[in-house]
Formats: structure tokens, sequence, C-alpha cells
């Protein structure tokens, strides 16, 4: 997958992520244009955000796995005053939630305005450069 670099300098004072030891592999995986989500060893359910046991069975077994990076839009909203000074040049933008094909739902900000965007509609990943990070920005394609 591609990094675009749409945002790099527009946003460049945003608050960077929080990376901790349990989210670094997913922040590396981004700025190499790949998204990766933990998967159970046990039950073998995908989870969106890292944390140290299943949310479905509990195991601590835990893998990272590269996903498709395709899924369904489930819900969005536009923002017109950002929560961040540093948003504030790109507003107003779209963000909502997208579940992947694998199953865990994401929230991201989408590449859409919410005039292209609805329910259902089929979206991809575009790794997007923010600042110094790469982040999973999402983009219709149905």
């Amino acid at each position: 997958m591609t990094i675009d670099a749409e945002f790099a300098d527009i946003v460049a004072d945003v608050p960077p992520p929080t990376p901790t030891g349990l989210s670094m592999p997913f922040w590396r995986a981004a700025a190499e244009g790949r998204l990766i989500m933990q998967r159970c060893g046990d039950c073998r359910q995908f989870a969106a955000y890292p944390r140290s046991v299943c949310p479905h069975c509990w195991s601590t077994h835990r893998t990272w796995e590269e996903v498709a990076g395709r899924g369904e839009v489930q819900t969005f909203t536009t923002v017109h005053r950002a929560g961040n000074a540093g948003w504030q040049a790109v507003t107003p933008y779209v963000v909502g939630l997208i579940r992947l094909d694998e199953g865990p739902v994401l929230l991201t900000q989408f590449h859409d305005d919410a005039g292209a965007l609805h329910e259902g509609a089929q979206c991809e990943v575009v790794f997007t450069r923010v600042g110094a990070w790469t982040l999973p920005f999402f983009r219709r394609t149905t």
C-alpha cells in the first residue's frame, strides 16, 4: 500500500499518537504502509486496538497479522470545529467507524467528504502522513 503525503505539512502541529510498547508494532507497520491487527491465538478473532488480552475470550495468546485494509462504513460525521488547533487547517473533515472485512471496527478519518459517503459504503485504507506520523485514513471505493 502507498503512503499519501496530503496532510504531512498542513497539520504538522497535530499532537502525535501516544505509542506504547503494546501498540508499537501497529505504528511501525503503518509507517511501512501496512495495516496490522492483533489476532487471538485461541479463538482466532481479531481485535482493532492493541491490548494484552483478547476481548472475546480473555486469552493472552496474541499475534499480529496483516489485514486487507478494506471494510464498510458503519457511521460517520463531519468535524467543523477541530478538537485540537492543529487540525483546524483541514476542517471540515470526516471521521467515522469502519468495520474491516476481518471483523474489527476502527475509528478513522476519511479522505472523502460526507456527501460522498453513506452507511454501507465500501472503503479501503490510505496511509497518510500527518506531521511525522503515518495514520490509516480510509477512502470510498463504491
